[in-house]
């Protein structure tokens, strides 16, 4: 999905590909287009807070193109070390 390439399925439904050397599961269905979406935390600090950052990842895949993902942060903690 990084590289869009296109292959037959090999074995108990894992490839290698051959374009970019992912080892890849294959879903069997008959969509187009798959939309996945999938939650992450980022933590840090800055200016004397820790800072929590909260994301959301979708990604659009098509049949035969690279793997299109957008970010969006739905939120963030700003924590005082004074506390």
């Amino acid at each position: 999905m990084k590289c869009g390439h296109e292959w037959l399925e090999t074995r108990d439904g894992m490839c290698l590909c051959p374009e970019c050397g992912t080892m890849v599961k294959i879903k069997d269905t008959k969509e187009r287009v798959i939309r996945d979406k999938s939650y992450f935390n980022v933590i840090t600090t800055m200016e004397g807070y820790q800072v929590i950052r909260m994301f959301l990842m979708i990604v659009e895949m098509r049949k035969g193109m690279k793997a299109k993902p957008a970010y969006l942060e739905i939120g963030s903690y700003w924590i005082a070390s004074n506390i």
